[in-house]
């Protein structure tokens, strides 16, 4: 038996976990600035993490916040080379770095349907950039 396919079916077992959870939390969306690129958009709560493994010490961080549907995907992306590549490489981080993998997946699959930023700076009436100083 060739080895891929178990890790193909592995793989294709985590997305479809991460999307019907996903389908939960799409109701929860919210409109302001993003805290990272300071867009008016829809945002939605999230919390992405990385791992590096350093095979007996690992490092860790994670990005918590209202984020707008494209620095999601832009972090996520991210996250998700660091974890594939050196994010398995030590014992604890094993089992750490797939997990945040499958995490980072849920968030970003609940973040599918959020409106790009731009649909809603003409109804808002905002311009593009952050927004103007009260």
């Amino acid at each position: 038996m060739n080895p891929i396919f178990p890790t193909i079916a592995l793989v294709v077992i985590a997305f479809t976990l991460a999307w019907f959870l996903a389908q939960s939390g799409r109701a929860g969306f919210l409109s302001g600035s993003c805290q990272v690129c300071r867009r008016h958009a829809q945002l939605n709560q999230v919390a992405l993490r990385y791992n590096i493994g350093m095979l007996v010490a690992r490092r860790y961080a994670t990005l918590e916040g209202r984020l707008c549907k494209s620095c999601i995907h832009r972090t996520y992306w991210k996250y998700a080379a660091i974890n594939l590549s050196v994010g398995w490489l030590g014992y604890i981080s094993l089992i750490v770095a797939p997990s945040f993998l499958v995490m980072n997946t849920y968030f970003y699959l609940r973040s599918a349907l959020l409106a790009p930023a731009g649909t809603l700076e003409a109804q808002n009436g905002f311009l593009e950039g952050p927004p103007p100083v009260a």
